[in-house]
């Protein structure tokens, strides 16, 4: 078991690691043993925040395929309610995930404690490159073999903070043949130099959540869980500084589809078969459609029959008319 000299230790309760050791493809099931040919994927971390049980198995075998293999680490951390999910421990003892980190929610919300599993699962990694990922987004891929590095390349060509995706992103800028450049920075997926990232959140909250912007009213509740992306934005913002988008392909994509459990389980299947993702994809191009509603954002989000869209729209125009919030 490890000990944990973070400034948050005082909230984690567990921390376990596989003792096995042993080289990361050794420790793969024979599902996913793989002749790992890219040379950055020994430099990366895997790292998610997981709160659920459901489906976690299948969405961490898309991500192990999706990369091609297995990365040098694979974190979790976990903020369970009444005991830890049986499945992480099971996949921790099939090598599946290396270290699982206990974070006690202390009477908040789940949402309120993400931004500091977050800072604790990059904190813990030892690799350059962290991949930040969310189990309720979805990675696809046929071919693309060397997707990663050639990521990367550019990523360190063009002297960019990082690379993200999986949601519709307004503020593209080409960059080259396949890709664009945002301002965007999302805790779904997003690779980065973990020596960057800690930089930028050290300077900007400090060593915990209880200051600087944190304790600001936008950021209050449930809302601080965006406190991280916050930061990071806003340090491209003044600096310049841009995250890499690799266009969406019926071949390559990610999506994030905001959904858990069951729910997320109907959502894999026509994703997995390609059906109706065209127009969620990022392709450099304007977005050409509006974003106003959950069901034009997220894929396989169900939109509401007929007549309760109608008393929806009708609403949101109401608000509009008198100048209330959306």
């Amino acid at each position: 078991m490890h000990l944990v000299t973070d400034c948050l230790k005082a909230r984690i309760c567990t921390v376990r690691s596989d003792s096995q050791g042993g080289e990361p493809s050794a420790r793969l099931p024979n599902t996913l043993k793989t002749t790992l040919m890219s040379k950055f994927l020994d430099q990366v971390s895997m790292c998610t925040y997981s709160t659920g049980q459901t489906m976690v198995r299948e969405v961490l075998d898309d991500w192990l395929r999706f990369l091609g293999g297995r990365p040098n680490q694979v974190i979790f951390a976990v903020s369970p309610r009444i005991g830890t999910p049986p499945v992480y421990e099971e996949l921790r003892k099939q090598g599946l995930i290396d270290r699982i980190l206990l974070l006690e929610c202390e009477g908040r919300s789940v949402l309120e404690t993400e931004p500091e599993a977050v800072r604790l699962i990059v904190d813990a990694t030892t690799t350059e490159w962290v991949l930040l990922i969310k189990l309720d987004t979805l990675p696809y891929r046929s071919g693309h073999e060397t997707w990663l590095d050639d990521a990367l390349e550019r990523v360190d060509k063009y002297r960019l903070f990082g690379m993200t995706g999986g949601f519709p992103i307004a503020d593209l800028v080409p960059l080259e043949d396949g890709y664009s450049t945002t301002q965007k920075f999302s805790n779904n997926f997003s690779i980065f130099r973990r020596s960057d990232w800690l930089n930028v959140i050290h300077a900007t909250i400090g060593n915990g959540y209880s200051q600087g912007i944190a304790v600001s009213v936008q950021f209050q509740g449930d809302n601080i869980r965006y406190i991280n992306e916050y930061a990071l934005e806003t340090y491209m913002e003044n600096t310049g500084k841009r995250m890499l988008v690799k266009h969406d392909t019926g071949d390559w994509s990610v999506f994030h589809v905001n959904v858990w459990g069951e729910a997320l389980r109907r959502v894999r299947i026509p994703y997995v078969k390609r059906q109706g993702v065209t127009r969620f994809f990022n392709t450099g191009k304007p977005l050409g459609r509006p974003i106003r509603y959950p069901w034009q954002e997220y894929y396989g989000y169900p939109r509401p029959p007929f007549f309760k869209l109608i008393r929806i729209v009708l609403g949101r125009w109401r608000r509009t008319l008198f100048g209330l919030r959306n």
